[in-house]
């Protein structure tokens, strides 16, 4: 456990962080991050689970739980990046709403034709920066170096 103490106005705010190999508690944000890793058993998952849930990290009072899931298709050779939100509501009736955000990017990008597009465009970007940094630097090379007059 690592206690953090800081000043704001005359006050002294005591602020915790608690860290584990599976998860981090934040005193001053109220929230609790804990990893499940790929390498844990079904077994070993299923323990840490019931730590949360023991731990009371996970009880009747919780009022949002966030998941977000990172995988990988092979196949398709798709990254994807999944969250879901879990919003408990005890004042409806117990009801738990759910939001979902989900985002995949391809890692051959320039495969298919709109691929190639956006590889010419990102090309003309990288030629168009690299002629302005040039000239900056020539620029600025100008001005460092005194010119010498002239006589004819």
């Amino acid at each position: 456990m690592q206690w953090l103490m800081h000043r704001r106005s005359g006050e002294v705010d005591v602020v915790c962080v608690v860290r584990s190999g599976l998860g981090e508690w934040n005193c001053s944000k109220e929230r609790f991050y804990a990893w499940f890793d790929i390498n844990l058993s079904e077994e070993q998952s299923k323990n840490y689970l019931n730590y949360l849930i023991d731990g009371l990290f996970i009880d009747q009072n919780t009022e949002q739980l966030t998941v977000q899931l990172i995988t990988y298709n092979a196949d398709l050779q798709y990254f994807g990046n999944a969250i879901l939100t879990f919003n408990f509501n005890k004042e409806s009736g117990g009801t738990i709403r759910i939001v979902s955000k989900v985002q995949t990017i391809s890692i051959e990008m320039y495969n298919d034709d709109a691929g190639k597009v956006r590889g010419a465009f990102e090309v003309v970007q990288l030629t168009q920066q690299l002629e302005d940094l040039n000239n900056s630097f020539a620029g600025a090379l100008r001005r460092a170096i005194p010119q010498e007059p002239h006589f004819d």
